[in-house]
């Protein structure tokens, strides 16, 4: 039976966030779902595509267990139960460091405001892909970095906590240096045609106001 989460529910944007961790690759279907536990009383959901996960702990009455993603607009969310026993999860939590150093606290608002971190990131020696920083929107979150338990590979670690109390976390692993400039070079021409249209907004209120006064 399908479950569906739409903009009714307090946590539908929680749910958002999770399900875009999902891979695209149709030949790892496990990857392409959203796993579901209990801890201490409280639901975690999980998804990840292999690069980043996004880990959602929020007290929801739905069946711990593997669940398909059917659906994932902008006005709803919907999952539905894969037999026990199809595929098994991967241990997610050997990919979750425990151990965390915080370098800043980030709203993330807005495109510039996450190209803007983007940068920050860069100049910080940590690279990551631009998309994987799109689903933190709306939120102020915690960027710490740690090393992979597994691999020893160096990863970011956001984290938030919405206004309703469920707690966010999205674990990236970074690009190579090459891959990143790319980005920052992309992330470069976005910005400027942001102030672009900030000064020109600037100039037309300039102008409407000169002639408001000479009419005076």
């Amino acid at each position: 039976m399908a479950i569906v989460i739409d903009k009714s529910k307090s946590y539908f944007r929680d749910f958002r966030f999770l399900a875009s961790a999902a891979s695209e690759d149709k030949t790892r279907p496990i990857l392409q779902g959203i796993h579901v536990e209990t801890q201490d009383d409280q639901k975690i959901f999980v998804c990840t595509d292999g690069r980043r996960m996004h880990i959602v702990r929020i007290n929801v009455d739905i069946p711990d267990g593997e669940y398909q993603i059917l659906v994932n607009t902008q006005s709803n969310v919907t999952i539905e139960a894969v037999p026990p026993g199809t595929y098994k999860f991967p241990d997610w939590r050997k990919v979750d460091p425990p151990e965390t150093v915080t370098f800043f606290r980030k709203q993330l608002v807005s495109k510039k405001t996450m190209y803007e971190t983007l940068f920050k990131l860069y100049y910080l020696g940590l690279y990551v892909d631009d998309t994987f920083i799109e689903p933190l929107d709306g939120n102020e979150w915690d960027m710490e970095t740690a090393a992979c338990e597994t691999t020893f590979e160096k990863v970011l670690v956001f984290e938030a906590i919405t206004i309703h109390g469920s707690k966010l976390r999205a674990v990236m692993m970074g690009l190579a240096k090459e891959e990143a400039e790319n980005e920052v070079i992309e992330a470069e021409k976005i910005l400027d045609t942001h102030y672009e249209k900030l000064e020109a907004e600037r100039e037309k209120v300039k102008s409407a106001e000169g002639k408001k006064n000479k009419v005076a």
